[in-house]
């Protein structure tokens, strides 16, 4: 008997039949897998987006960096220009002050004679001369004896030690007319006292208007007589005043040197010499004597409140502190753990404002932080600023998280810096050269003072690293760029 065929309805109904719990949640998960597969697809470009935009950025606020310093060059050579234009104007209003004694003699005689010639046939009046610098009752003084070759004294001086001269060369006295040298005739062979007067008259009246009857009441007096220190002759106008020594200190009131001629009998006044204001002191002092301002490589007791048998003296000696540029290393190291050791409070604020007048010179110690990276410091180890990529920022340009940045490297700098020095390496690596450092040649590579802390970047791959780079670029642009542009102020904040 044949099999019974199903109807077609019920083989349809059939393969229509709902799907087991299996298969339906095996769809569901490739579903799933699907759009998540889309989703972070979808993520990757918009993150490449965003990430090509803060490239770009950050490419601008180079550019803009790079504009920033250019036109720093441009103030620069404009400064200069008007340091130069300065000087120019100084020099000819020197040179016209120059000029002055020898044209105004010709002028008055010029004077004379058209007055002469206006005066009638049978009336004539002499010529009157009316001396130079001087109220008539002085007489001629034309004839000048100067202080040559030499700047001025020390000041203070010391009894019993020769008076030294700021430019540490030896004194000359020489007679002058009209600014020109003497060398022949009776003026050339003067002989010449060399002697002390009290300052405060000739600082009211000035070098040059007194007359020999005030002049000799303003020559110092020891025991009855005039305090004459040395005695010269003048072979051809000029003679060296050799060594000139106080015996006694001038108790804190000025003085200062003074030559005159010896007698001056003669037909023509000749006005003295005479120096800037000084202090004598005691010669047991001088040991003790304060620099102004204090060179780096003097002894530390050449500071204010500190003496060199002292305390202060003796625990810094204590701690290898012997010279002012070992104090300000010290100083700018740790400023509370200085003053605490010192143990001052009243005079610190005394001490570190002298200290700071010193110069530490134009030597720039480098440290590499990071790839591309350098701290700058000078001779005291004072962090001046930064070089990133070859570019100098300014320690005022570095915001407060490059500031903090900074601190967290500085001790790691100040002991590779110590170990330098001790062994005898620490050279430095740039020179400042109008505010700007200039690499030190020959370039100072591994034996030089430029040591490298190698830190890891804080980024997962290299591209991430190089963004990250160009980014602390163009942050620390932004302190230069706002302060010189203030004209891209709206297109920086709409970047940002």
């Amino acid at each position: 008997m044949a099999a019974q065929k199903r109807p077609l309805e019920a083989v349809a109904a059939e393969q229509e039949a709902p799907r087991s719990p299996r298969k339906r949640l095996r769809q569901t998960v490739l579903l799933v897998m699907r759009l998540e597969r889309r989703r972070a697809r979808a993520a990757t470009v918009g993150q490449m987006v965003r990430q090509q935009a803060q490239l770009d950025r950050a490419k601008l606020f180079v550019f803009l960096m790079l504009l920033a310093s250019r036109l720093c060059s441009v103030e620069r050579l404009l400064q200069q220009l008007r340091n130069l234009l300065t000087g120019q104007i100084g020099a000819f209003r020197s040179l016209t002050v120059s000029i002055q004694d020898p044209i105004r003699p010709i002028v008055q005689t010029e004077m004379q004679g058209r007055q002469a010639a206006s005066l009638p046939n049978d009336i004539s009046e002499p010529p009157r001369q009316i001396p130079e610098g001087f109220p008539e009752t002085g007489g001629n003084t034309r004839v000048k004896l100067r202080f040559v070759d030499v700047d001025r004294p020390e000041d203070p001086i010391y009894t019993g030690s020769p008076v030294q001269w700021l430019n540490k060369k030896d004194a000359r006295v020489a007679v002058f007319e009209n600014d020109r040298q003497i060398t022949q005739g009776v003026l050339s062979k003067l002989q010449i006292e060399i002697l002390a007067v009290h300052a405060e008259f000739f600082t009211e009246r000035g070098q040059a208007d007194f007359t020999k009857e005030e002049f000799n009441k303003q020559i110092c007096i020891h025991k009855g007589n005039e305090s004459v220190l040395t005695t010269v002759n003048l072979p051809n106008g000029a003679a060296y005043i050799g060594s000139v020594i106080f015996t006694e200190s001038s108790q804190r009131k000025r003085l200062r040197l003074t030559a005159r001629v010896k007698g001056q009998d003669l037909d023509v006044r000749v006005q003295e010499a005479i120096t800037d204001p000084f202090v004598v002191k005691v010669g047991r002092s001088k040991q003790n004597r304060k620099s102004y301002p204090p060179s780096k490589e003097e002894a530390v007791y050449r500071l204010e409140k500190i003496s060199l048998k002292g305390k202060h003296c003796t625990i810094l000696a204590e701690k290898n502190i012997t010279t002012v540029k070992q104090f300000m290393r010290h100083y700018y190291r740790d400023e509370s753990g200085l003053q605490k050791l010192l143990d001052m409070k009243e005079d610190w604020s005394t001490l570190i404002k002298h200290a700071t007048t010193s110069d530490p010179g134009l030597e720039i110690y480098s440290f590499i932080v990071e790839e591309n990276t350098e701290l700058l410091f000078n001779d005291f180890y004072n962090l001046v600023g930064m070089m990133i990529s070859g570019l100098y920022f300014p320690v005022n340009c570095l915001d407060q998280f490059q500031q903090i940045k900074v601190n967290n490297w500085k001790m790691s700098t100040y002991k590779k810096f110590d170990e330098r020095e001790n062994s005898g390496g620490l050279t430095p690596d740039y020179f400042m050269t109008d505010g700007i450092p200039v690499r030190a040649m020959p370039l100072n590579n591994d034996a030089g003072t430029s040591v490298q802390a190698r830190t890891k970047l804080q980024y997962p791959n290299d591209m991430a690293a190089r963004q990250g780079l160009l980014c602390s670029i163009a942050d620390l642009c932004c302190a230069t760029c706002f302060s010189k542009f203030n004209l891209l102020q709206n297109l920086v904040i709409s970047i940002h």
